[in-house]
C-alpha cells in the first residue's frame, strides 16, 4: 500500500477531531443541535486552517443515516462515501480552475434535481473570490433561495474579494491561524501515533515555522521525518529550515547589550558561512526580543520555557526601551533585506544601526547620599485636594510657584539633553504638588510615564543637577506641567500671529476688494 502523507491521513473527519477552531466548532455544533440550519455557509481563512474539512463535517452532519447531528456516526454508508470522495449529493468545485459562468450553471442545474441518496445536496465552492463577476451573478437568486433540501457551502483566503452581495446571502465564518502552541500539542498527538522519535525543540521549530496553518505543519513534519531518517531532532530541523540555533541569537544579543562591534560582525560572518537565512535570524531575535520584554513585566511567564534563563540573562542586559527599539529594528528590518546587495549586508546594517543609535553614556551609580526611592518616606507634603480623574490634556492652565521652578528646571534638562525618551515625556507631563529638601512629589495622569526606568533616570539627571531628592508620584488632575506651559505659550503666540495679519492693512484692502478669506490653519507664528 503506498505511503498517505500525515496531512490527509490525520485530518479530523468530525467536529470533535478538530483542534484550535473551537469558535467554529461551538457555532455549527449549537446550531445542528438545534435544527437552526442555514442554506449558505461561508467559510474564511489562511490556507491550511481546516476549510475544506469544516465543509465535509458539516456535509457528514447533514447526511448521516443516524440523523442530522453535529456528531455523526462515521460508519454509515453515506460518512463513508463522503469522506472517501464519492458521495453523490455532495459536490466540490474547484473555483480556481472552474471560475467562468458556465461551470456555475451546470452546478446549479443540479440543483432542481433531489438529493439522490442522502437528506441533502451539498455544493461546496473552494476558492470562491476566484469566481467572475458574472459567475457570482448568475449564483445570487439561487443562493438567496434554494430549495430546502440544498446548502451551500463557500470557501475563501481571500473575503475581501468575493461580492458583499454574497456575503450578505451566507453565515460567515472566520477560521483563525493557528496559535504555535496549538500546533505544536497536536505534532506531538501525531507523532506518538507514528511511534516517531522526536524532542520538544524539533516540534517547536515546526509549530513555529507553519504560521498558524496545521496543514503546512503536517507537511514539514514528513519532510523533517525524510530528512532526519525516520527521526525528528532539533538539530535535524534547524538545518532543514535554515534556522539559527538560539545560542547564536542569544550571542548576537550579549554583543549588542555590550556594544561589541568586532564580536557582532564576527557572528554574523559565522552565520553567514554556516548557510543561515538572515531573515530567519533576524525573526528568532525579534522573538526573544519579546519574551525579554515579557520577562520584564511578567517574569513567572517564562516558568516553562526552556530558554527562560537566558531570556532573563537578555531582559537584564537591555532596558525596556533598548529592547523595544531593537525588536522594532529587527521587524523592520526583515522587509529590507531584499533591498540590501545580500541578505547578510542587510542583516549586519540592522544589526550596526542599533549600534549607531543606542545610548552610550555609562550606567547610572546610585550615589551614596541619595536615599532609596521605596525605603523614605515622603516627608510631611501639603495635600492639595484634585480630582482623581485626569480631564485630559486640554485642561485650563493653572500656574502654581512650584510649577515656576518645576518649568524652568525640565527645559533646562531638556536643552542639555540630560533626559531623553520616557523619562522627557514623564518630566515634561508631571506637575510638581510639594517640595522640600529631601523629597518632591510629582502628579501624573497617566500610569504608563512611570514604564520602564523613566523614573531613575529622572532621579540621575537631577542629581546631576545638585538636586539629591526623592521622588514620590501620585496619581491625579495636573494642572500645572511644562508640558501644559509649552502648549499654552504656542496658543498664546497663535493667536497673536492671527490677530497681526487680521488687523494688517493690506489683508484687509484684500478682502474688502477681491473677497478674499484666510485659510484657517495656514497662520503660523515664526
Amino acid at each position: 500500500m503506498s505511503y498517505l502523507v500525515l496531512a490527509r491521513k490525520y485530518r479530523p473527519r468530525t467536529f470533535a477531531e478538530m483542534v484550535g477552531q473551537e469558535h467554529v466548532v461551538q457555532a455549527l455544533t449549537n446550531a445542528l443541535d438545534q435544527q437552526r440550519l442555514h442554506h449558505a455557509y461561508l467559510f474564511t481563512g489562511t490556507r491550511g486552517v481546516g476549510k475544506t474539512t469544516v465543509s465535509r463535517a458539516l456535509a457528514k452532519a447533514l447526511n448521516c443515516e443516524q440523523g442530522i447531528s453535529a456528531r455523526p456516526c462515521g460508519v454509515c454508508a453515506a460518512c463513508c462515501d463522503i469522506d472517501a470522495g464519492r458521495f453523490v449529493d455532495y459536490t466540490e468545485l474547484d473555483a480556481a480552475s472552474n471560475r467562468g459562468v458556465d461551470e456555475v450553471q451546470q452546478l446549479l442545474e443540479q440543483a432542481v434535481y433531489k438529493p439522490v441518496e442522502g437528506r441533502f445536496k451539498v455544493f461546496m465552492i473552494d476558492e470562491v473570490h476566484m469566481l467572475t463577476n458574472t459567475a457570482f451573478n448568475a449564483m445570487l437568486k439561487t443562493l438567496e433561495e434554494p430549495p430546502e433540501y440544498l446548502k451551500f457551502v463557500l470557501a475563501t483566503t481571500d473575503p475581501q474579494k468575493v461580492p458583499v452581495t454574497v456575503l450578505s446571502r451566507c453565515l460567515q465564518f472566520n477560521l483563525r491561524p493557528m496559535a504555535p502552541e496549538t500546533i505544536q500539542s497536536h505534532l506531538a498527538h501525531v507523532l506518538n501515533a507514528e511511534s516517531v522519535a522526536h524532542d520538544d525543540d524539533a516540534v517547536r521549530l515546526i509549530a513555529h515555522s507553519a504560521r498558524g496553518s496545521m496543514r503546512d505543519a503536517l507537511s514539514l513534519t514528513d519532510q523533517a521525518i525524510a530528512y532526519g531518517a525516520g527521526q525528528l531532532q532539533g538539530t535535524s530541523v534547524r538545518e532543514m529550515l535554515g534556522s539559527v540555533d538560539r545560542s547564536h541569537v542569544f550571542a548576537l544579543l550579549r554583543s549588542l547589550a555590550a556594544h561589541d562591534g568586532p564580536a557582532l560582525l564576527s557572528l554574523c560572518k559565522d552565520l553567514q558561512t554556516s548557510g543561515y537565512s538572515a531573515g530567519l535570524a533576524l525573526e528568532d531575535m525579534a522573538r526573544v526580543l519579546q519574551r525579554a520584554a515579557v520577562q520584564i513585566h511578567a517574569p513567572s511567564d517564562l516558568d516553562t520555557d526552556p530558554d527562560g534563563a537566558q531570556i532573563a540573562e537578555i531582559a537584564a542586559l537591555f532596558q525596556a526601551d533598548e529592547i523595544q527599539f531593537l525588536y522594532s529594528l529587527c521587524i523592520h528590518g526583515r522587509t529590507e533585506l531584499g533591498l540590501a546587495p545580500d541578505e547578510y549586508a542587510g542583516m549586519t546594517m540592522v544589526l550596526l544601526r542599533y549600534l549607531a543609535f543606542a545610548t552610550q553614556s555609562a550606567p547610572v551609580v546610585p550615589q551614596p547620599l541619595r536615599p532609596s526611592v521605596e525605603a523614605v518616606p515622603v516627608k510631611q507634603l501639603p495635600q492639595i485636594s484634585t480630582p482623581a480623574q485626569p480631564s485630559g490634556s486640554e485642561a485650563v492652565l493653572q500656574t502654581t510657584p512650584e510649577g515656576d521652578f518645576w518649568h524652568d528646571l525640565v527645559l533646562k534638562m531638556v536643552d542639555s539633553q540630560a533626559i531623553q525618551s520616557l523619562a522627557r515625556e514623564l518630566a515634561l507631563q508631571s506637575q510638581l504638588v510639594a517640595r522640600d529638601a529631601d523629597a518632591w512629589l510629582l502628579r501624573i495622569e497617566r500610569e504608563s510615564l512611570q514604564a520602564g526606568q523613566s523614573k531613575e533616570k529622572l532621579l540621575a539627571a537631577l542629581a546631576d543637577q545638585g538636586h539629591l531628592v526623592q521622588i514620590s508620584i501620585e496619581m491625579g488632575r495636573v494642572l500645572d506641567s511644562p508640558a501644559k506651559r509649552m502648549a499654552q505659550a504656542a496658543r498664546e503666540r497663535q493667536v497673536k500671529a492671527q490677530e497681526i495679519i487680521e488687523h494688517d492693512p493690506y489683508v484687509k484692502d484684500l478682502i474688502r476688494q477681491y473677497d478674499a478669506k484666510i485659510v484657517p490653519g495656514s497662520i503660523q507664528p515664526t
